[in-house]
């Protein structure tokens, strides 16, 4: 288990945040367990509010900045059934009851929307524009970015995930019928299969 000094709440530590890209933080250790879910939260607080961070990149600045008594005044937790103030770092990560950073990957988001623009290339020859951006994290289904095209009216979106998969549909296509869109999903997509799918739903 990486040792983290003996971290505990109220340190001013650096840390990096728990996010794909994430930068290293400078703020206060806040170390939150959670009766309901039996677990500890770990977080830094900054002057831009609260961000999880990756508890083994924890580096102790200065002991004590905050007592940690003025971390709990007012925090819902302490009034739950079975709640504890949290040990050391070290301690609540050698029981358990610490959740390691997500496993992230497919790369940075730069790297996952050159991906998606990868796959994207058929519709952008059949004369399909983007519209919009956009990018999701996820803990459970994991983290994916997405593209709207516009063509003749129809808009449809691609969304590709961190496993390599691709979910495609129809976000406005004319139809009051919305039963008639066709959705389909892609494992391990390749330029080859999504050229396919396009295809099949005659987007080229």
């Amino acid at each position: 288990m990486t040792s983290t000094g003996g971290a505990a709440a109220g340190d001013w530590v650096s840390a990096i945040e728990d996010r794909r890209n994430g930068g290293r933080l400078v703020g206060m250790l806040n170390l939150r367990y959670v009766p309901s879910l039996e677990y500890v939260q770990v977080t830094v607080e900054t002057s831009h509010g609260s961000a999880r961070v990756d508890p083994a990149t924890v580096v102790v600045l200065r002991r004590q900045e905050v007592p940690v008594a003025e971390l709990e005044r007012g925090d819902p937790v302490v009034a739950q059934s079975g709640w504890r103030r949290a040990s050391t770092l070290d301690e609540e990560m050698a029981a358990g009851f610490v959740r390691p950073a997500a496993v992230r990957a497919g790369g940075s988001w730069a790297e996952m929307f050159a991906r998606l623009y990868e796959l994207a290339a058929p519709l952008s020859d059949a004369g399909w524009k983007v519209v919009k951006e956009m990018r999701e994290e996820s803990r459970e289904h994991g983290d994916s970015v997405m593209l709207e095209l516009e063509k003749a009216g129809i808009v449809i979106e691609l969304e590709y995930y961190e496993d390599g998969g691709l979910v495609a549909f129809p976000v406005e296509d004319g139809s009051q019928d919305h039963s008639t869109r066709q959705y389909f999903g892609l494992e391990d997509v390749t330029a080859a299969s999504a050229r396919t799918a396009f295809s099949n739903q005659r987007w080229i």
